[in-house]
């Protein structure tokens, strides 16, 4: 992105919402992993996001995974959670050091030590943002299943039926979008709402 744009940015406070739905198993995720981080690297000052987790032993109703996926087991989210607890950012490279390890590296997520294990891979290397010792309090706090609670609420409310799922949102205005996306459909979609929030326009909610 030129320095204009971005100084343009600023200029308008642009701050897009942004939620992104998936289970920790998703092979379209992963394969976006890199755009994802390089979407997030570039324009992360101008929005905030969360991350959605479902699993089908959850119960999400309906829900579509491709074909041949492991299903995921509920810890794997739970820890995602945790890391969530401490910020996106923590939640993001939990989820992309659990997604290496489960589908790179063939080690079992659905058990809680190796979920552990992963945790202290990357607190041992991203201190800055990953704590242990809050992770392991984290994990199977009220505080964390309350969160997987609120993410399969707002999954039914939302009508997600597909991972990857992800919307933007500005000024109540918002775009939704599923499936594999490059960082230049990423991009697009994050510049032309930019443009939107500066007008009085009337598009539609999600």
């Amino acid at each position: 992105m030129q320095i204009q744009e971005m100084d343009q940015l600023r200029l308008n406070h642009t701050n897009i919402k942004i939620v992104y739905y998936t289970h920790p198993l998703c092979p379209v995720s992963w394969r976006m992993q890199k755009d994802w981080q390089q979407f997030i690297s570039v324009f992360g000052q101008f929005l905030s996001f969360r991350f959605c987790m479902s699993a089908p032993a959850l119960n999400v109703p309906d829900v579509s995974l491709d074909n041949n996926t492991k299903l995921p087991a509920t810890n794997a989210c739970q820890a995602v959670k945790a890391a969530s607890l401490q910020s996106q950012w923590a939640a993001d490279t939990f989820l992309d050091a659990l997604r290496k390890a489960a589908m790179q590296d063939e080690r079992d997520v659905s058990q809680m030590d190796v979920l552990v294990e992963i945790a202290r891979e990357i607190s041992r290397n991203h201190r800055q943002i990953f704590d242990l010792q809050r992770f392991g309090m984290d994990l199977n706090s009220r505080y964390t299943r309350r969160a997987i609670q609120d993410d399969l609420l707002k999954i039914r409310i939302n009508k997600v039926d597909r991972f990857p799922t992800i919307t933007f949102t500005v000024d109540g205005k918002g775009i939704k979008v599923t499936g594999y996306n490059s960082f230049d459909q990423l991009a697009s979609i994050f510049r032309k709402l930019s443009a939107q929030s500066n007008k009085d326009s009337r598009s539609p909610v999600y």
